[in-house]
């Protein structure tokens, strides 16, 4: 049985927006309870009994826990690794079958894949590696299936306001050319672009959605 599209990590904000933008289709969205990432049985259980073929794999998931690195401990560096890459490599690695159809995979990465900012090292070196894979999976799944990343800035998303004070929003804010975070639907849109055949030759890339923040803006980005 054929199943469009599966996400992962569909119960975040940006996840959610995800969904709904590809409300006509057939979707199979999951969320933490539904798949533990950070643990190979359960990725092997869900995978290895799913009867589904995918279309289209949308990895959204990623936890950011702030911290300085002489603070960080190695359990929490190596779970943050684990969930924001190394398990959407473990996925590729092992060859499901549900997944041996794919036309199109979406993952969504950072602004944080192309520079770095204080008490976000774990999640820094998550996100450069995710770039790494995917570029590396877009070569290696070619011509069968494209794999892009799109990677948001600071989008207005319960994580986003978790992570940062109104005041630092606030500023940030006013740094980004726009004036204003990004929404989640912004990203959506550009999720659901990358899985229609208009995209079939846009393979590989790092696209950026950030209002404009990474032409200039960080320049005068100061941390708390």
């Amino acid at each position: 049985m054929t199943k469009k599209i599966l996400i992962i990590g569909g119960t975040g904000d940006i996840g959610k927006a995800i969904s709904k933008k590809f409300l006509n289709k057939d979707i199979h969205s999951l969320g933490s309870n539904d798949l533990d990432l950070s643990c190979n049985n359960s990725i092997n259980k869900f995978f290895e009994n799913n009867k589904f073929l995918y279309e289209s794999l949308v990895f959204v998931s990623g936890v950011n826990n702030p911290s300085l690195i002489k603070n960080t401990n190695d359990k929490e560096f190596e779970e943050t690794l684990k969930i924001n890459c190394s398990s959407l490599h473990y996925i590729f690695s092992n060859n499901y079958k549900c997944l041996s159809k794919l036309k199109s995979v979406v993952v969504i990465g950072s602004l944080y894949a192309s520079f770095a900012r204080s008490k976000r090292a774990s999640y820094t070196i998550s996100k450069h590696g995710l770039l790494g894979l995917v570029k590396s999976l877009a070569i290696e799944l070619s011509p069968e299936c494209n794999v892009n990343m799109i990677s948001p800035g600071f989008i207005n998303t319960r994580l986003t306001q978790k992570n940062n004070s109104r005041s630092k929003l606030k500023k940030i804010s006013s740094m980004i050319p726009q004036k204003k975070l990004g929404k989640p639907e912004d990203i959506a849109n550009a999720v659901v672009f990358l899985t229609k055949k208009e995209s079939l030759y846009i393979n590989g890339i790092n696209l950026t959605i950030d209002g404009g923040f990474s032409c200039g803006g960080f320049q005068g980005y100061i941390d708390e």
